[in-house]
């Protein structure tokens, strides 16, 4: 028997470690169901390797070595292309809730900011509103003030006296002065009642 042979059919010399595929037809559905880590039976709450389907324990997923893709080093090996030569310790579960737990934080602190801006905004609309019923009543009011000025100034143009002839106004100031002269050498007598100047001697 040669040595090839005898290695492959060593199986104390064979690695404890079970790489499993899709498409491999010799892969038994019982193993499906056992722990690929440990190899018990697993429950309900357990985790599965997005690539070949082998189930683990929630406390053997984390050494099983999980990959970023949800596949495990331990079924399937390194994730080819990896830009890092590691996979990140997390699992997709635990990776997910972190990416939840910073991101939720922000997004309540958008949505708070936005409804302050629809505030601001509904608000100014309302005062836009409010200014332009304010600017109505204004034009109203000054139409009606310009109307009354208007009014106004017919009726003054109506009871403005026509001037009087140049003629009489002469007539006018030589009466009074007539009158003024006739007066100069009158006395002042307080108390009496003026008699008339026709009665006068």
């Amino acid at each position: 028997m040669s040595g090839e042979s005898r290695i492959t059919n060593d199986s104390s010399l064979l690695p404890s470690l079970t790489i499993c595929s899709p498409d491999d037809p010799s892969k038994d559905n019982d193993n499906l169901k056992k722990c690929g880590y440990c190899k018990q039976t697993v429950t309900s709450e357990s985790h599965k390797c997005v690539k070949c389907e082998v189930f683990f324990h929630p406390s053997c997923a984390k050494k099983a070595g999980p990959n970023i893709d949800g596949s495990y080093k331990r079924c399937c090996g390194s994730r080819k292309n990896s830009p890092t030569r590691e996979a990140p310790t997390l699992l997709v579960n635990d990776f997910i809730d972190a990416l939840r737990n910073e991101v939720n934080p922000r997004l309540n602190k958008i949505d708070e900011t936005l409804k302050r801006v629809e505030d601001t905004v509904r608000t100014i609309e309302n005062r836009t509103t409010k200014n332009e019923k304010d600017m109505s009543t204004l034009r109203q009011d000054m139409k009606s003030s310009t109307d009354e000025v208007s009014a106004i100034e017919t009726t003054n143009n109506n009871n403005v006296t026509r001037p009087m002839p140049a003629d009489q106004i002469v007539a006018d100031c030589i009466q009074e002065l007539a009158d003024r002269t006739s007066r100069k050498q009158n006395i002042i007598i307080f108390g009496l009642k003026e008699l008339c100047t026709n009665n006068m001697t």
